[in-house]
């Protein structure tokens, strides 16, 4: 059975998000339009706390899980991005996060990761 959000669930899934991450900016991209011919805006989502997306997803599902959810920890795979939107959720939470990276991982997401209490394993 397919579960689909109503427009309830997605209003209560914004405010819980918006107490910890900020709208971020909307913006007409001139030279993308001319290029694709027709009107085109740019959602600014590297404006956010950690400057990565994805943070939205990882902060809602960090804030709707149980105290026991919570005190097991999270556990993902990352390249960068979602690492950093996990770790950020966890440590707004209360939770601990340990998220597994390729050895060659950009040092400075790692770095930030580590810097947000997330356990880091190449």
């Amino acid at each position: 059975m397919e579960l689909k959000p109503t427009l309830q669930d997605i209003r209560q899934a914004a405010e819980l998000v918006h107490k910890h991450v900020s709208p971020t900016p909307l913006r007409h991209s001139a030279a993308l339009s001319k290029l694709v011919g027709a009107e085109v805006y740019v959602k600014y989502e590297n404006h956010h706390p950690i400057n990565v997306f994805k943070i939205r997803g990882a902060v809602y599902k960090m804030s709707v899980m149980g105290e026991e959810e919570r005190a097991r920890g999270v556990v993902t795979a990352s390249t960068g991005n979602h690492g950093q939107a996990i770790a950020y959720g966890a440590a707004l939470t209360g939770s601990h996060a340990t998220i597994f990276m390729p050895e060659v991982s950009n040092p400075e997401k790692v770095e930030s990761m580590q810097n947000l209490g997330a356990e880091i394993v190449f």
